[in-house]
């Protein structure tokens, strides 16, 4: 994969890979200056562009919710990590779960705010009892839950010896799912009920049990690694059934991460081949039908990143010279609607709506990355 395609996917990959994003950023700030006469294509909708304050160019905005309130994490001065949730106003809260600790000789991240839910819960993960001493070196990591008036509830998978807990999503029901270390080196899901109950799980013949997203009625999309290192994709209803996929050729990648909506369809994206010089997008239905989906164009890939309840996807694209990244709509019945905030030379949306509304960010022809949400049209 060539250098463009890393940086673009090692920064979408660090949304829900915290300890690569750092290095992530180091990557595509060259990258960027080495584009900055590069012209993006006309912009498409009506955006607004937000930076938080006290963050040093480097915004994630994850997850927005039906009112328009937008969650996410920021890099600081001091390149510690952060959560924030920003009101449809504008108004922007800079937040970590009491007791969060971090720096940059242990750990740098404090806390990520990684998903948000109708009623305006978000969750996430943070950090305590960071040491560079002792050993396992860094932090213990906990899961959160934050009301929208700024009430924490915390909590830990029971029985785990690794004290590792990474929430992902949650739905209105207020169930959490994510992933947990379960041995030094395997990554298992987790369900957490709103009355604290958990349920374990793990995909048979899998290392890495990674789930991404949770819909309104429970049923759970991600990705796992087998033993041979390769991604494949799986799908678990409310009673524990677990349905493995793969893309319609090759296999899956988890940069962005796969998405599900209301009515159970599964988006996200794959490589067509073993060195990932093609990136496609895909739809699969609650069916298990798959549909590429690949933006118009001489591109080198398409990635969707989230996908609402009338299944209206958005995401990115790559041109195949790799000189600059746009955002897409992807609308059912396959018309695509191209995007770009002002200023944009990376376009990156992570989420949208049942309104339509997209978040994400973008990085202009300073290296400069800035927040942003709208209506593309």
């Amino acid at each position: 994969m060539k250098t463009a395609a890393k940086c673009l996917a090692f920064v979408a990959g660090a949304i829900r890979d915290l300890s690569k994003l750092v290095s992530a950023l180091m990557l595509c700030v060259p990258l960027a200056n080495a584009q900055t006469q590069a012209q993006a294509q006309a912009n498409s909708g009506t955006f607004a562009t937000f930076d938080v304050p006290g963050d040093s160019g480097g915004i994630f905005p994850t997850a927005i919710d039906f009112a328009g309130v937008v969650t996410g994490y920021f890099i600081d001065a001091g390149s510690l990590i952060h959560s924030f949730v920003r009101a449809p106003n504008g108004a922007i809260t800079v937040f970590d779960p009491p007791g969060a600790t971090c720096s940059t000789v242990t750990q740098n991240v404090c806390s990520t705010a990684d998903a948000i839910n109708l009623e305006g819960v978000v969750t996430g993960g943070y950090a305590t009892n960071c040491s560079a001493t002792e050993p396992p070196a860094g932090c213990e990591n906990h899961g959160f839950l934050r009301s929208p008036g700024g009430k924490y509830t915390t909590f830990d998978v029971p029985g785990q010896a690794h004290d590792f807990t990474s929430p992902t999503g949650i739905n209105l029901a207020g169930t959490v799912t994510g992933s947990y270390l379960r041995s030094a080196s395997e990554f298992a899901g987790f369900v957490r009920l709103a009355n604290g109950i958990f349920t374990n799980f793990v995909v048979t013949g899998s290392t890495y049990t990674s789930p991404q997203a949770i819909n309104a009625f429970g049923v759970i999309a991600g990705f796992y690694r087998d033993a041979s290192g390769l991604l494949h994709g799986f799908v678990r209803s409310p009673d524990g059934k677990i349905t493995t996929y793969d893309p319609p050729i090759a296999f899956l990648t988890n940069s962005p991460p796969v998405s599900i909506n209301a009515e159970g369809a599964i988006t996200g994206s794959y490589c067509s081949d073993a060195a990932c010089d093609t990136v496609h997008g895909f739809l699969r239905s609650a069916n298990g039908t798959m549909k590429t989906i690949d933006a118009p164009g001489n591109n080198y890939g398409t990635s969707p990143a989230g996908i609402n309840s009338l299944g209206v996807i958005t995401g990115s694209y790559i041109l195949a010279d790799f000189s600059l990244e746009h955002g897409f709509l992807w609308l059912p019945g396959g018309r695509i609607v191209t995007f770009d905030p002002p200023g944009s030379l990376y376009t990156t949306p992570t989420a949208i709506n049942d309104r339509g509304m997209v978040v994400g960010y973008y990085c202009d022809a300073e290296s400069v990355c800035h927040g942003f949400v709208g209506a593309p049209h």
